[in-house]
């Protein structure tokens, strides 16, 4: 139709992923640490905007301290909790992946142990199946399907 803009045509065909560019350790840690710095930066902000004492009590036992604190100990109380339950499951974890390769070693070694040595079968096969693909090459070069079979000795 006149005066209409016609869509770009889309192809149908995928495109191909482009690999997201990974930083460097350098600058990891360079990123980790600007975070950081901004992190203590607003805490410092945090305790000095509250100062204000409130009264504490913790099993049986009651005071007062500013806020600022109380709150900064309880945040690194909840830390050092999470750090605990962490370090066990990662702990866990290991031991799991460690009895997992161990399993499939010890496999891997009674298969091996059980199967006769068909190196020289493997190698003769490799010798036929070079040839052959270098068949189909020629016959894709010369634009035919059909393809020449190899002279050589033939499998019964």
């Amino acid at each position: 139709m006149p005066g209409t803009r016609a869509e770009p045509r889309r192809s149908t065909e995928p495109q191909p992923r482009r690999r997201a560019r990974r930083g460097t350790r350098t600058g990891t840690a360079w990123v980790g640490i600007c975070i950081g710095a901004l992190v203590c930066a607003a805490l410092i902000i945090f305790m000095l905007q509250n100062t204000d004492p409130v009264e504490v009590t913790f099993l049986g036992m009651s005071g007062t301290a500013p806020l600022a604190l109380t709150l900064l100990i309880a945040g690194v109380g909840v830390g050092g909790i999470a750090l605990v339950i962490g370090s066990l499951r990662i702990g866990q974890l290991r031991r799991r992946i460690a009895a997992e390769r161990a399993a499939t070693v010890q496999a891997t070694d009674r298969a091996a142990a059980r199967a006769p040595d068909r190196s020289a079968d493997r190698a003769a096969d490799r010798g036929t199946d070079r040839a052959a693909g270098r068949a189909a090459d020629r016959a894709a070069d010369r634009g035919t399907d059909r393809v020449t079979p190899p002279a050589g000795p033939s499998v019964p």
